[in-house]
């Protein structure tokens, strides 16, 4: 039985009792298939199959109609026939006994486009010992079947079979009909043995120059040419994938082979993983020009090139399109439109999408509940992600190991270490044992919370689970070690990285310990391993920069951050968002608020679109400053943006009150967010309380408090254990508490509350 496309070899019993081997893709392996005795069977793993039953070869064959191919040969009696069944192009090689002696056969089973059957004789000398010639019969089945006649199936086409075969081989060798490849066919299993070797060892070059000649020689068909594409396309070489693409119909001409649906969709496919969108789109109007009609996987491919590119409207607007052209969209196609969303957060979209696929009569995959687990993640929606993974086992699908890795991802955005612990346990006790994309994952959920002892704890399971830590392992490692400001370990992790396993470092390695660097406060040592990057032959690229910004703002290096940001651009490597946010926050952080917005000026001339990031940086600035009017108007710029204010936005506006002693302002920061629906947090709670215990407003300090009680906000806790109300501006000073606790009455002066009060239009506004 051939289970695939390829060779397969199949070894058939004879009178006696005797065995059926089960060979795939050119390997003869042992099966399990009952034959031998007065009447051998073989049966192929299909979902239709063809029934023939052929007496005079005592040989019962089911040979296979669906997508995978079947070739089987039935044994026992004379005359020394056995029959090979297929549905699929390819090669098969078939032995088959009718004696205690051997005789071999080989034949090419071919399906060309139209052509429903083709016959295929060949004769093969027998062992001399038996003294007998046998011959054996490759028949092609048709696709798609005729209706059954009644009572038995498929019998009008299983009798006009027959007496095809018999006919044939009745007649003289040289008189039988003979395949589309003539005298070839014997060659091109060896053609397709070598073409797939070729691919095996990636010698592409000679892989083409096989097909070329497999193809003139009419032994390879549009098939083969499609998986040397595909070879190409994984291989990620696109222009060599390209050359042949466009030359197909130069070496395949006088064959009658056209370049078809699995041509263009290889192609679009392979754009889409290479980010190169305009490409995809131009192929798949190519394809249409062409009138080749796409179908599900062409869309698919398409609206992952969309997606890739961030071009969401086009992705959604490929998959409508699809109902449209005639083409349902299958499960594939459904996957890739929701990973499109959860790219762009979409999230709800994402969710919206997956129940019209239910609803359409699609059963949703392990890819799918995949997908909307890692679109939680992206939302750092914990919660979210634990419904999904129930849901997915409510349907009785089973999650794999991609699924638990993106469920501890989103543990790990969420800083909630225990449940990434948790889901480690779960995968254990469901029989999935954890592999390094897990680990690595939980490595990264421990390095978020800053807790390093028990991120070098998961990487010493890891070696105790026999894996070896990859280049991944040890970049997290450091990363965690950077986050909690331990210097020395980040060095430790490096050293076993490259001493123990031989991982040379990559830009992400050093990127990690340049920003391990500067939070520690070294930035001579951040420099040093920039310096050793270089001589690494490793390009900087902007996350590099971006850690030697940060790292000059810890330090207060203010001209030193502007020289790095102008040698960015002598190197052509374009400021981001990211990067203008740090050099904001290095102005902030050294005082200097002309140059910060002169920053949010410049990214607005530069197309780069200021996010929360930067107004957030800019209103605490200001606020830090006592400049509590700017912060108002900052509030209300990002409003006209279109961006909405978070709790740290109103939490920063909040602290601006405090510096200013505006308890007025305050409670109307507190108003803006029960209007917007925002619950505030401990922080807010005690800003707000300690900017009305400042100004003299004791009594809406007690009122706020008791809000606070009421919602179950618990007080903000420090990290020795005390209370605190808000984060102390300048070091010194009472709490809110304590202001409170005292009693103080001062009134606050009305002229300060008339100047950074927010304006009616601001209000209307939010």
């Amino acid at each position: 039985v051939s289970a695939g496309p390829g060779y397969a070899g199949v070894v058939g019993g004879g009178a006696g009792p005797g065995g059926i081997a089960v060979g795939t893709s050119g390997v003869t392996a042992g099966g399990g298939v009952n034959s031998g005795g007065p009447r051998g069977a073989v049966r192929s793993r299909v979902e239709f199959p063809y029934l023939l039953d052929a007496a005079p070869w005592r040989g019962s064959i089911f040979g296979g109609v669906a997508a995978q191919a079947a070739a089987a040969v039935g044994s026992a009696g004379p005359p020394p026939y056995g029959i090979g069944v297929s549905s699929q192009p390819g090669l098969a090689s078939v032995e088959g006994s009718t004696t205690p002696s051997s005789s071999r056969s080989s034949a090419v089973m071919v399906r060309e486009k139209n052509k429903g059957v083709a016959i295929v004789p060949r004769r093969a000398q027998m062992n001399p010992a038996a003294g007998r010639t046998g011959s054996l019969v490759v028949l092609h089945l048709p696709s798609t079947p005729a209706a059954p006649a009644k009572g038995y199936p498929f019998r009008a086409e299983v009798d006009r079979r027959k007496s095809e075969m018999r006919t044939q081989m009745a007649a003289p060798p040289h008189h039988r009909r003979r395949s589309n490849f003539g005298d070839s066919a014997p060659n091109g299993s060896v053609t397709v043995r070598t073409l797939e070797g070729l691919l095996r060892a990636r010698k592409f070059d000679e892989a083409v120059e096989c097909l070329q000649q497999g193809i003139s020689r009419g032994e390879l068909g549009i098939r083969y040419f499609n998986s040397v594409l595909d070879a190409f396309g994984k291989a990620s070489k696109i222009e060599e994938a390209e050359r042949l693409f466009q030359s197909f119909p130069s070496f395949a001409q006088g064959r009658g082979l056209m370049r078809d649906v699995a041509s263009y969709s290889i192609m679009i496919s392979m754009y889409a993983k290479n980010d190169r969108a305009d490409a995809a789109e131009g192929t798949f109007a190519r394809m249409r020009l062409d009138g080749v009609q796409p179908n599900a996987f062409t869309y698919s491919a398409l609206v992952e090139a969309y997606g890739k590119a961030g071009r969401l409207s086009r992705a959604e607007a490929a998959f409508r399109s699809m109902s449209d052209d005639g083409v349902a969209p299958n499960v594939v196609a459904f996957n890739a439109m929701m990973k499109v969303y959860a790219k762009n957060g979409k999230i709800a979209e994402a969710f919206r999408l997956a129940n019209e696929m239910e609803l359409s009569g699609k059963r949703p995959d392990v890819v799918t509940y995949g997908t909307l687990i890692d679109a939680c993640s992206k939302s750092h929606d914990v919660d979210g992600a634990f419904g999904v993974l129930a849901r997915m086992r409510q349907a009785g699908v089973r999650p794999n190991r991609v699924c638990y890795a993106s469920l501890i991802d989103a543990c790990s955005k969420s800083k909630d270490v225990e449940r990434a612990f948790e889901v480690l346990n779960l995968m254990k006790e469901d029989g999935t044992p954890p592999d390094l994309f897990a680990f690595n994952a939980l490595i990264d959920a421990c390095g978020r919370a800053r807790l390093v002892d028990r991120a070098f704890y998961v990487y010493d399971e890891i070696v105790k689970d026999g894996l070896l830590p990859d280049r991944v392992t040890f970049n997290a490692l450091i990363a965690a070690c950077g986050r909690a400001r331990d210097l020395s370990r980040a060095f430790q992790a490096l050293d076993i990285m490259t001493q123990t396993y031989a991982h040379f470092p990559d830009r992400h390695t050093f990127n990690a310990l340049i920003d391990a660097c500067g939070k520690a406060e070294r930035l001579d040592q951040a420099f040093t391993v920039f310096q050793q990057m270089r001589e690494a032959g490793i390009a900087p690229c902007a996350v590099t920069y971006n850690a030697l910004i940060d790292a000059c703002g810890r330090t207060k290096k203010l001209d030193l951050a502007y020289d790095l940001v102008c040698k960015m651009r002598e190197e052509n490597i374009a400021p981001d968002q990211y990067t203008l946010n740090t050099l904001i926050a290095v102005c902030s952080r050294c005082g200097d608020l002309d140059r910060a917005f002169l920053i949010l000026r410049d990214m607005e001339q530069s197309n780069v679109r200021p996010d929360e990031i930067t107004y957030n940086t800019l209103i605490d600035a200001v606020g830090k400053a006592g400049k509590l009017t700017l912060a108002w108007d900052l509030l209300e710029e990002m409003n006209r943006s279109g961006l909405k204010p978070t709790r740290i936005t109103f939490n920063s506006v909040a602290f601006a009150c405090v510096k200013s002693k505006d308890g007025a302002s305050a409670l109307a920061v507190h108003r803006l967010m029960k209007d917007l629906a925002m619950v505030p947090d401990s922080v807010t709670y005690s800003a707000i309380i300690e900017a009305c215990s400042k100004s003299g407003m004791i009594s809406e300090a007690l009122a706020i408090r008791e809000d606070m009680n009421r919602g179950g906000v618990d007080l903000w806790e420090t990290a020795d254990g005390g209370h605190k109300s808000t984060v102390a501006l300048d070091g010194n000073g009472p709490t809110s508490f304590e202001l409170l606790a005292s009693g103080i009455t001062e009134s606050r002066p009305q002229a300060l509350q008339a100047e950074s009060a927010p304006s009616d239009e601001t209000r209307r506004s939010l």
